[in-house]
């Protein structure tokens, strides 16, 4: 056992300090944790003004940036409400100084990604070759949408670091939102992302009362997705095991 008492950990990145560094689905909080002496530092800045927690909703994934020592980045996707009231999910880039224990200067990437109590993705990682970010999104709990190349629900993203939109994703249509940021389609709420030697590896989450009999599914799209043009459809919806 490291540490108890934690409050919906969800997200965890080692520092270059050796200090793990997480997110707190539920207040919207991001921490380091010393693993040899369980100290954990709260850092302040966070949630944002428009944060919503509820349910799977809430602070979600967090990757730090390789030169994280240098600039301090980290990239966060987590739930929020709009000025319309209507349930949204939001990648963002925040800069955090660890002298004075404060995050701040949020750089929104991608805004508007659907959102509900569940199946909001969110999970983000920095690909080997440090150009691009992948993030994921959940179907909203709908599963429609993840077939539909003109929502954010159900896919994975594939931008710039700094936001750009890169023009050989495979629906890029002259940098129109959402399809131009596409990179695969048809998730189901995939909450796992990690680069293999060889391809990058999903996990999508599994069957629930409200959606077809689905296992937990693994998919392996081409490798070296970083360059590579990606035309991966995974029609979940149809599929039955």
């Amino acid at each position: 056992m490291v540490k108890t008492g934690l409050d919906r950990p969800w997200s965890i990145n080692f520092a270059p300090d050796g200090r793990l560094f997480f997110t707190a689905r539920n207040n919207g909080r991001l921490y380091a944790l010393n693993i040899a002496t369980g100290e954990v530092q709260t850092f302040s800045g966070l949630p944002p003004s428009q944060f919503r927690a509820e349910s799977e909703a809430g602070m979600l994934g967090m990757e730090l940036d390789p030169n994280f020592v240098g600039n301090g980045w980290a990239y966060i996707c987590y739930s929020y409400i709009d000025g319309d009231t209507n349930r949204k999910n939001r990648l963002s880039r925040f800069t955090v100084d660890l002298g004075a224990g404060v995050v701040r200067d949020e750089v929104v990437l991608i805004d508007d990604m659907v959102g509900a109590t569940h199946h909001n993705g969110c999970r983000v990682i920095v690909s080997p070759d440090n150009r691009y970010l992948f993030v994921s999104m959940g179907d909203a709990l709908n599963p429609l949408l993840a077939q539909d190349l003109n929502s954010t629900g159900g896919k994975t993203f594939r931008i710039f670091k700094d936001g750009g939109i890169p023009p050989d994703n495979p629906f890029y249509a002259a940098g129109q939102l959402p399809r131009s940021l596409i990179w695969t389609l048809g998730h189901r709420n995939y909450q796992g992302l990690a680069f293999h030697p060889n391809d990058r590896r999903s996990l999508e989450h599994g069957n629930t009362r409200c959606h077809p009999p689905v296992s937990t599914k693994v998919s392996s799209e081409r490798p070296a997705i970083s360059g590579a043009r990606s035309t991966v459809q995974i029609l979940w919806t149809n599929l039955t095991f």
